[in-house]
Parts: C-alpha cells; structure tokens; sequence
C-alpha cells in the first residue's frame, strides 16, 4: 500500500492538527461518521460517509456528504506536494465547499453543492464529471442553480481550456444547465 506521502501529503508541516469525530473500518473501506480535521487556521473538514480502497485509485470508491470544507491555494499548496495545483486558485483567497459526492478516480456526481471563494465567485447546484482521468476528454453536465464569477477569476481557474473570448465577458451571473466539455458544448 502506498504512504501519505506518496499519494501526496507533505507530513512536514507544523500546522496544529485536530481530528474529532470517528473512522471505522479497515484500509478497504473506511466510514466517516461526524470527522472534523483542522489544520491550522484556515483548513478544515468535517464529512460524514464512506471511502471504499482508499489505497488503491484504480478500485476507489466515495459516497461523502461534506458538510464544511474550508481552505486556501497556499494551504492545498503548503499541505500536499507533486500534485499540480491551477495556479488561478490563489486568487480566490479561502475558499468554502459543501455538497455531497459520490464518485471513483474517473467519475464524480456531486449534488447540493455549494462553493464560495474570497473572491467573486459562488456555485450552487449540481455537477456531473466523468473521464476525469484524462482531462482531454473530461465532460461537465452541469445543473447550476446559480454561479456567479467574473471572466478574470474563470480564465485564471482554468487557463488552457477556455476560449481566449470568455475574458470579454466581465461578471458573469448563470442560471441554467451547461452540458459538454470544457471548449465545447455537447
């Protein structure tokens, strides 16, 4: 099985760690019940749910309902180590998540989702992902309730993907469904 730090955590941190809540299981499948992890003053989780070969990104499986995710670029930056980070992220300061996921290392269908940054942007609704395993050919069927952003903070996000006039856009307020991939609609 591989260590924390070979999936990606930097275990060289001397951020104050606090875990409450419990995990029950084994290395096949976890259940979070109540977990509540803060590192440092700006990250934080609390979920409740199951994780099914968490060491094993071929086989995993997650069915979580985060109530609380909270943290920042330079805390995902400071907290893990070889994995790439949209550089765009720093821009949107802390940034907050709930929802509930279920999904393996190629899919996700997130429902209830709801994402501020520091930033301008804010999302609500749902969110299906799948080929997330290579991006080239990652499709979004999105049901947004309400996202409200600005061209800067999108291009920034996801700079190589979008076309070079969503920055004509200014601020940006959608309500409705997007299916299709990140250049194109389906």
């Amino acid at each position: 099985a591989p260590t924390l730090e070979e999936v990606g955590l930097n275990l060289n941190t001397t951020a104050n760690i606090f875990v409450d809540g419990s995990v029950n299981g084994s290395f096949k499948k976890l259940v979070l019940d109540g977990l509540n992890i803060r590192l440092g003053k700006q990250t934080g989780l609390i979920a409740s749910g199951s994780v099914t070969n968490p060491l094993d990104p071929e086989n995993l499986q997650y069915n979580l309902n985060i109530t609380k995710l909270t943290s920042s670029y330079n805390d995902l930056k400071r907290l893990t180590k070889g994995i790439e980070l949209p550089a765009g992220l720093a821009d949107f300061g802390t940034f907050r998540f709930s929802g509930s996921l279920v999904g393996t290392t190629t899919m996700l269908d997130g429902k209830n989702l709801n994402l501020t940054t520091g930033g301008r942007t804010a999302f609500l609704g749902g969110l299906k992902l799948s080929n997330l395993d290579n991006p080239d050919n990652l499709l979004v069927d999105a049901k947004v309730t309400s996202l409200k952003t600005n061209a800067e903070e999108l291009v920034s996000f996801i700079p190589d993907s979008l076309a070079v006039d969503v920055a004509a856009l200014g601020e940006i307020d959608f309500k409705g469904n997007y299916k299709g991939s990140l250049t194109d609609f389906v």
